[in-house]
């Protein structure tokens, strides 16, 4: 099982979406960015590892959201998600081919992959923000 790590970037009361590239596993479907937690990393250093690494970005961990595991058809991955400010940096999409900040009540008109199905839902009914 492969343990990854991801980002609710939320500012001005909006929710950034990244859109993963077709040639990737999962490709053109919706994502919170984040990735695979490498060994001997914390959960917290590889979730800012890999938004420094795909959007450029800093960003302030607020709080743990929620934890999950996910199967799909050829693998398992076990998800953790956290609530995020963006601190500062230039947002650049170095691995996304496009990107939206959306409210919390219009993440479902986007096609996501579906480990994240769960994380909208418990945005949609936690009213966290």
């Amino acid at each position: 099982m492969q343990t990854v790590v991801a980002a609710i970037i939320v500012k001005d009361g909006q929710v950034f979406c990244a859109k993963r590239p077709p040639e990737k596993v999962l490709g053109d479907l919706w994502e919170f960015p984040g990735g695979k937690v490498e060994s001997g990393e914390t959960l917290e250093e590889a979730l800012h590892r890999e938004i420094k690494e795909e959007l450029g970005i800093s960003i302030r961990i607020q709080e743990s959201l929620m934890s999950l595991v996910h199967r799909y058809d050829t693998h398992e991955v076990q998800v953790h998600t956290y609530l995020c400010d963006w601190v500062d940096g230039e947002l650049t999409l170095h691995v996304h081919t496009d990107s939206k900040w959306l409210s919390v009540s219009e993440l479902e008109t986007l096609d996501w992959v579906a480990a994240d199905d769960p994380i909208i839902n418990y945005l949609i009914t936690s009213k966290t923000f």
